[in-house]
């Protein structure tokens, strides 16, 4: 009988496009608090310094709820009735801790160095250390004056709920 009746189907390869449309909400509640203090000693008659220090904490109680396939992105978002909504709640904490110091020289040359270190909840123990140096140099041009700068970084990004999930949305930031 090589004939298939109506309810059955040949098989084979399968082809197709699958398009997600995703809902997503969040909402957070934030508490900080912050400190920093500065002293500018004059080290001679041509240098100068300024020494920066501080603190930085704050606490979030984040709610975010992903739908995917919802129906709509606005309003009233109306999910995939066969598609559980994902649900996150939990606090986030950070905490970090600062320091820089400049130097001036005649003012005209300025070396900057710094460094700060976060503690947060959503990286685990790694505690990053995000370094920062730079340097510029202000020159009198006539009646203007010409500063040349140059400066590298580094910081951190925690990684926000959705990123948790493995979810990348790109239009969501």
């Amino acid at each position: 009988d090589d004939d298939l009746s109506e309810d059955e189907e040949a098989e084979g390869p399968e082809v197709g496009v699958r398009i997600e449309i995703v809902g997503l909400s969040r909402e957070s509640r934030k508490t900080s608090v912050a400190y920093n203090t500065s002293v500018s000693p004059q080290l001679s008659a041509a240098l100068s310094a300024v020494v920066t220090a501080g603190f930085d904490h704050f606490e979030t109680e984040d709610e975010t709820f992903v739908a995917p396939f919802a129906r709509n992105f606005g309003g009233n978002i109306s999910p995939d009735p066969a598609v559980p909504i994902t649900a996150l709640r939990g606090p986030t904490r950070n905490t970090g801790l600062f320091a820089q110091a400049q130097l001036n020289l005649r003012d005209a040359l300025f070396l900057t160095g710094g460094i700060r270190r976060d503690d947060h909840t959503l990286i685990g123990g790694e505690n990053p250390v995000s370094p920062r140096v730079g340097i510029a140099y202000n020159r009198p041009v006539g009646a203007m004056t010409v500063k040349l700068r140059a400066a590298y970084g580094e910081a951190i990004r925690a990684p926000t709920s959705t990123d948790r999930l493995g979810l990348d949305f790109g239009f969501i930031r």
